[in-house]
């Protein structure tokens, strides 16, 4: 009897699409091959040129591992514990928000207003988390430093570690602070930029969101209170002490509280206030800065 013809990596792949299709999983195919790339140890390059191949039992095992964690509905970042981000790629831990493309346009909005990327600029990030944001500016901005804040120790061991992998260590350390500590908050001293993308999910919506960021980001990076501001009138409280004469801040906000927010901002006399759009249209950033005084 002729022995059975062994499963290809392509075959392998098309079972576990089928799958994710079977469990509601949108992008399945997508994700069926990131995590068998990933557990094949395969770039793009790879699977193009091996897809033909048989896997190891040791790929297979672990790609059925993934593949169970997936139709549970644990997202393949947090699976695979990284995300890519901006130009970057970032370790995840369970303390860390799973940075979103939309995020990204809080980078974008910053870069936009620096008219000289060499300038020798102190840039604070409050919530750092993976501290995707700080170091995507760094990655931008060659003389620039940072610092980055968070109140979980988890997430700032996790923002160090990327920090080392982006080669930004030398210019950015991390602090593990609650930002409604403004003392210790201003003993930080003055920067140029402030960045942030606080919590903003309002309480009640939390059992409603995606199982993917219900279950598996810290609920304390998500609940923005009652109406989902709370964080920001925090923030705006405290700029004062620590936001330089005709320094500038950017937020991250929730899709429909950006002309809410930018009220606060100006109630609080921030000028130059705007918004800007994500890749899907809708409002996520809001940019506003400090006037200038003299002697200052």
């Amino acid at each position: 009897m002729a022995k059975a013809a062994e499963k290809s990596l392509a075959v392998l792949y098309r079972e576990i699409t089928a799958r994710f299709a079977a469990a509601g999983i949108e992008n399945a195919a997508g994700d069926a091959r990131i995590l068998l790339q990933a557990a094949a140890d395969m770039t793009r390059e790879d699977w193009a040129a091996g897809a033909a191949k048989p896997p190891d039992k040791n790929t297979e095992e672990q790609v059925l591992s993934y593949a169970q964690r997936r139709i549970s509905g644990e997202p393949v970042s947090r699976i695979l514990g990284r995300r890519g981000f901006y130009k970057g790629e970032f370790l995840l831990s369970p303390d860390t928000l799973d940075p979103r493309p939309d995020t990204e346009t809080l980078v974008e909005t910053v870069l936009a207003h620096i008219a000289d990327k060499n300038a020798k600029l102190r840039i604070l990030d409050l919530g750092t988390g993976t501290g995707c944001i700080a170091l995507s500016l760094l990655t931008e901005l060659p003389l620039a430093e940072a610092i980055g804040t968070d109140i979980a120790a988890g997430a700032i061991k996790t923002a160090e570690e990327n920090a080392v992998l982006a080669g930004c260590d030398a210019r950015c350390r991390f602090a593990v602070l609650d930002w409604k500590e403004a003392g210790a908050v201003a003993a930080l001293g003055r920067f140029d930029i402030v960045v942030s993308n606080p919590p903003y999910i309002r309480s009640g919506d939390i059992p409603h969101l995606d199982r993917e960021v219900r279950d598996h980001d810290p609920l304390r990076a998500l609940d923005g209170g009652a109406d989902g501001l709370d964080c920001y009138r925090e923030i705006l409280a405290l700029l004062p002490s620590v936001l330089k004469p005709g320094g500038f801040c950017a937020f991250e906000t929730g899709y429909d509280q950006a002309q809410e927010v930018a009220e606060f901002c100006r109630a609080a006399g921030f000028v130059d206030i705007s918004v800007a759009k994500d890749m899907g249209d809708r409002e996520r950033c809001i940019f506003f800065r400090t006037e200038y005084q003299e002697n200052a």
